[in-house]
């Protein structure tokens, strides 16, 4: 409401939303990301969607996007509307408490589990899990354990090819203008820049640490970067290990992961020089 005086998001009509999906596969065979969950525009709204693009049949590969469980039939519609579709799952962290308490898939890890099973069930071309370093009630290994849960997923699934995970701190900036950076406190974060020449002035830092713009409650920004990369290696070993990307793929990866955590330390040496 701050931002666009408005007390609850707009969603376009559906007729509208599938007219766009008819005009982008006149010019591109390129997937189309449908950003936000359906769900959030209600049963009927997301229901209406799915009927409509069964009608379509687009060629384009459709992204979407899960912010909750399925509990009900939705996924089954889904791989009957779209003959070529994937799902991008923000999971952010494998710690229930930690979901819950920043109001994220506030759910059991098991309810996850059967999401991405009807998801693989039903004809899902990947599952692409993310993963977040920077969350309010996250500690160091709160950040960097995470591989442990993609393991189980990778045993309950006989290591399908289609799960796809990622990890990423949450850089540079806490977004402004979000719940978290006009109530930083409330939300867990502790603010650094405020003004729009503060973040400019960021953006030429010489290193990522100095860009970002906030700490949490429970990690400064040392240790957000630290995680960052150490969370970044065991995900790549975790893809080598399941053979989820050829082995000079990943070995070029830890290189660079390595490369990039001793240049942020040489910046840290050298900026306290006098």
């Amino acid at each position: 409401q701050v931002v666009c005086e408005r007390p609850h998001p707009a969603f376009r009509s559906p007729e509208k939303l599938v007219t766009d999906i008819k005009r982008i596969r006149k010019l591109s065979r390129a997937p189309i990301f449908l950003i936000n969950d359906l769900r959030n525009g209600g049963h009927a709204y997301s229901r209406r969607i799915l009927a409509l693009l069964e009608k379509a049949r687009p060629d384009n590969e459709i992204v979407i996007e899960l912010c909750s469980p399925v509990k009900d039939d939705y996924l089954e519609q889904v791989g009957r509307s779209l003959p070529r579709w994937s799902v991008e799952i923000t999971l952010e962290s494998h710690d229930e408490r930690i979901r819950r308490s920043n109001k994220r898939f506030a759910c059991s890890n098991d309810e996850i589990v059967e999401t991405i099973g009807k998801a693989l069930e039903n004809g899902v071309r990947r599952v692409d899990i993310f993963f977040m370093v920077g969350l309010p009630g996250q500690g160091y290994e709160d950040a960097v354990s995470f591989d442990g849960f993609c393991r189980e997923l990778l045993k309950r699934f006989d290591g399908d090819q289609r799960l796809e995970f990622f990890v990423a701190p949450l850089a540079p900036f806490l977004d402004p203008g979000s719940a978290a950076y006009e109530d930083n406190d409330l939300h867990g974060y502790r603010l650094r820049f405020h003004t729009l020449e503060e973040h400019r002035a960021a953006l030429t830092a010489l290193s990522w640490k100095e860009m970002l713009n906030y700490e949490t409650d429970s990690m400064t920004r040392e240790e957000i970067v630290t995680a960052a990369y150490e969370a970044m290696r065991r995900l790549t070993e975790l893809k080598l290990e399941w053979k989820l990307e050829d082995e000079a793929r990943c070995r070029a990866s830890l290189e660079k992961i390595n490369a990039s955590s001793s240049a942020a330390l040489a910046v840290d040496e050298a900026m306290r020089l006098p």
